[in-house]
């Protein structure tokens, strides 16, 4: 038998934890969630901003902007 045909892979397993199965379009999703950040730049309305805060469930107490916005924005594309 020809082993340079094979491919072995190596896969290292955590204790407690469970293994995820992703559908190719959600791995593609998962790969562009780990990439690195983009800063971006936009202008809402309070309202609007308020609205996202809703949407999003995040306590207005203490909480700045960019959290509601990112919040939001995670569950929008999370389907949520």
């Amino acid at each position: 038998m020809n082993m340079s045909n094979r491919n072995i892979h190596h896969i290292k397993m955590v204790s407690d934890t469970s293994d995820r199965v992703y559908s190719p379009t959600q791995f593609k999703l998962h790969k562009l969630a780990k990439s690195p950040l983009e800063k971006v730049s936009t202008q809402v309305s309070v309202l609007e901003l308020e609205k996202m805060r809703k949407i999003a469930n995040v306590n207005y107490a203490g909480i700045d902007n960019e959290t509601i916005l990112r919040n939001f924005i995670t569950k929008v594309l999370d389907g949520r």
